[in-house]
């Protein structure tokens, strides 16, 4: 089944300021399953405090008295050399009853300011079911006419009512290998067609575009929680780039398909592993809901 997420979605979402500080948990869990628990942050936090280490009806790993110790970081390089700093702390949650759960506010510090969370709950049932549009994929751009003078801004987000979802790498891989003595190093490149799920993409932008930056999340880190049409998503960016036209005309971007494992908890996760008697692991299909997953097209012109 193959599900389309139109641009009108960017009209429905709520305009609100930036949440320096944010959780992002799945909006919906299984009671007794281990889901994801992400705390965001904008900047580097000097020092983080909560009310409570737990919060009531779930249990955490790692307590909110440890994010100041454990918070992660990762970055980007950009074409130009800017480094770019992301940060969340991350741990595993348990919900242990039904209903709404409400998450203490967290207040973050740095250099002498405070930033707070906004008012956050999740919702606890005892059993989910993954429909057809619990994973949607957009890809947009910031405006629809440019000058060619003009940086394109491109971006393909991933927008999920789970948050342990997978992308099946289905496309070519850019691949070499390298021996020295008595070693052999093999390694692999994801190809821009693989990371945008857009066969032709990478040829269309040598042909059209300079390529000014491009960015994308790897690990799939890069997570916040973004409301539309009052439902909570996920949302993940899958890449951004910005591109500079060659010449005028009208343009049409394909649209991103991927296949997606979307998985129900943590615990649903790991059901994909089954032992062997040889000690090692076989990787499965088990656990997983698998979605067909589309984007519309994208046009834009250049004047």
């Amino acid at each position: 089944m193959t599900t389309l997420f139109w641009t009108s979605f960017s009209s429905c979402q709520e305009k609100k300021e930036p949440d320096f500080i944010q959780y992002v948990v799945q909006p919906e869990v299984e009671i007794g399953k281990n889901t994801d628990f992400y705390v965001r942050f904008a900047m580097k936090p000097d020092h983080v405090s909560s009310a409570t280490d737990q919060i009531k009806g779930l249990t955490l790993t790692d307590g909110l008295s440890r994010i100041s110790d454990k918070i992660n970081e990762s970055e980007s390089t950009d074409e130009n050399g800017k480094v770019t700093s992301y940060f969340h702390f991350y741990t595993y949650a348990r919900p242990e009853k039904l209903g709404k759960i409400d998450f203490p506010v967290l207040t973050m510090k740095v250099k002498g300011k405070e930033y707070k969370t906004r008012p956050f709950s999740i919702n606890v049932v005892q059993q989910l079911k993954v429909g057809a549009d619990a994973v949607k994929v957009a890809l947009t751009s910031d405006k629809a006419v440019y000058s060619l003078k003009d940086t394109i801004a491109i971006s393909l987000y991933e927008y999920s009512r789970f948050i342990n979802v997978k992308r099946k790498k289905n496309m070519a891989i850019k691949g070499s290998v390298t021996g020295k003595d008595n070693e052999i190093t093999i390694s692999s490149e994801p190809t821009l067609d693989d990371i945008a799920g857009i066969k032709g993409f990478e040829d269309y932008l040598k042909q059209n575009f300079e390529l000014v930056n491009f960015d994308w999340d790897a690990m799939g880190d890069r997570k916040s929680i973004e409301i539309i049409n009052g439902i909570s998503y996920v949302k993940t960016k899958i890449f951004t780039t910005g591109l500079v036209p060659k010449n005028k005309g009208e343009f049409k971007i394909e649209p991103s398909e991927f296949e997606y494992h979307v998985y129900k908890s943590n615990t649903d996760y790991f059901s994909k592993f089954e032992p062997q008697d040889s000690g090692g692991y076989k990787v499965t299909d088990k656990g997983a809901t698998q979605l067909q997953i589309k984007s519309q097209a994208l046009e834009f012109k250049v004047k």
